[in-house]
């Protein structure tokens, strides 16, 4: 295999489409917490580019569980919602239709996999069908057909994967209350995953936002998990602003902090994405970094915002450029405004329709004399950017703008800000991040993959159109 695999290797940054993903997988902690029965979080909160997709996927295949049921945008026609209801009016179906996944999940395993039969004693089986049959009139038939549930105005409900209506009906209480009691009972004996993902996604099919049904169906996650306790998880992955939108949500005000988990990597975990991909190619890393490939290694993770993706697009950007010079540090700056600009555009469009402005904040912050500031000091400067930029006085309308606390917040949970630690700096994809960044003495510091959008807006004319004669060679 050849140096040619290898970048297009790094080019594949939407684990959807990569065929090859398993070949280079990298599991983290917060993936192996996540997928573990007796761990307690299970909602996974993930910047874009963190690897979200790529966990949802992992998740499917990683063991601890005998039965999985992936949820997702694809496995359903998203629903167009005419009207929201209260959290607590969704609660029941939800939790309801949720047990009923896991059963039905559970009972097209038990038929292709003999030894998860045996472990299900045959009056649980014939529970489980009868049950199943009452519900659907024939559960051979919506074994075959079962491709997820998508949300009507009235509730849940399945469809098959011709994307048209089943004839599964919600479930009432006592067929709920008996769906229930059999899951139970057949998790002591079998372990069943549920990985949701993205439920903004399924649950419209347009711009809007249905808080009280993705907050209830995070509520009844968790309340599943704490009536069945054993050998059953229901991990939900959800944007950061989609967790920020849900504090609206009375009811959601209640999940306990300990439910959460950062989808997040350390530097080894991160160095091993590249490395891995390496290896798929049969590639040495010295055809690419020269003799000494740990100091541009280090560098490509400094510039690195959310992570695997990221780390991906510096190194891509870096060889389709340079293909013949070694990845160094020094040679990696020939790169950084066009990565740069890539980087900003991926935090342009993941935030600026919900907080217009919000990309550009990140890059103004930290103009003029003084490259860092305190997270006490955030007050000041937001009054400083108003009175002295256009840019920022055109945007005094928007909530952020208006409110120092609220900015300070939206760029430590959207990771739109690197923390000076001493002489370090802790980036979004590191665990300790959020914790870092919320200490009232904290040091921002513009993010080290957009040095080269901030020096582009602060130079000199003259010195941009140098910058701008950079040849590929």
């Amino acid at each position: 295999m050849t140096r040619e695999l290898f970048v297009e290797y790094l080019k594949r940054t939407d684990a959807r489409s990569d065929t090859d993903l398993a070949r280079y997988t990298v599991q983290t902690r917060p993936l192996a917490t996540l997928a573990s029965s007796e761990a307690k979080p299970f909602v996974g909160i993930g910047l874009k580019g963190v690897g979200k997709t790529a966990s949802f996927l992992t998740l499917q295949a990683m063991p601890g569980a005998d039965v999985i049921q992936a949820i997702n945008a694809e496995t359903q026609e998203p629903q167009d919602l005419t009207a929201s209801r209260p959290t607590l009016q969704y609660l029941p179906e939800i939790r309801s239709e949720l047990a009923l996944q896991a059963l039905i999940a559970l009972a097209s395993e038990i038929d292709k996999t003999p030894a998860l039969s045996k472990k299900v004693p045959q009056d649980l089986q014939q529970r489980l069908h009868v049950l199943l049959a009452d519900l659907q009139g024939k559960a051979k038939e919506a074994f075959a057909n079962l491709g997820g549930f998508s949300v009507l105005g009235f509730g849940i409900s399945f469809r098959n994967k011709n994307k048209t209506a089943s004839d599964f009906k919600l479930l009432g209480r006592e067929k709920a209350d008996e769906a229930l009691k059999l899951l139970k009972e057949i998790c002591a004996l079998v372990s069943i995953r549920i990985v949701v993902d993205d439920p903004e996604a399924i649950f419209a099919t347009d711009d809007r936002l249905n808080e009280n049904l993705i907050a209830a169906l995070i509520i009844a996650a968790q309340e599943l998990q704490a009536h069945i306790k054993k050998n059953f998880k229901c991990v939900v992955l959800v944007k950061p602003n989609i967790m920020r939108a849900l504090r609206r949500v009375d009811e959601f005000v209640n999940l306990e902090l300990d439910s959460l988990v950062r989808l997040s990597w350390s530097d080894e975990e991160l160095r091993n994405v590249i490395l891995r991909r390496a290896e798929a190619a049969k590639v040495d890393l010295a055809q690419v970094f020269g003799a000494a490939p740990e100091p541009a290694l280090k560098q490509l993770l400094q510039d690195s915002r959310s992570g695997p993706r990221d780390v991906l697009r510096r190194l891509s950007i870096q060889l389709d450029a340079y293909p013949n010079l070694s990845v160094t540090p020094e040679n990696l700056e020939l790169t950084i405004e066009r990565y740069s600009g890539a980087c900003f555009d991926q935090i342009f469009g993941a935030y600026e329709r919900q907080y217009p402005g919000l990309a550009r904040i990140s890059l103004i912050l930290f103009e003029g004399k003084a490259p860092d500031i305190r997270r006490a000091a955030i007050a000041e400067r937001l009054d400083q950017m108003i009175a002295g930029s256009p840019e920022v006085l055109a945007a005094k309308d928007q909530p952020w703008a208006r409110d120092a606390t609220l900015l300070t917040d939206l760029l430590v949970q959207f990771g739109l800000v690197a923390v000076n630690r001493g002489g370090d700096r802790v980036l979004p994809y590191h665990t300790t991040y959020v914790d870092e960044a919320e200490k009232p003495d904290a040091i921002y510091s513009v993010l080290p993959g957009l040095r080269g959008r901030l020096r582009r807006t602060s130079m000199p004319a003259s010195t941009k159109k140098k910058q701008g004669t950079t040849k590929r060679k």
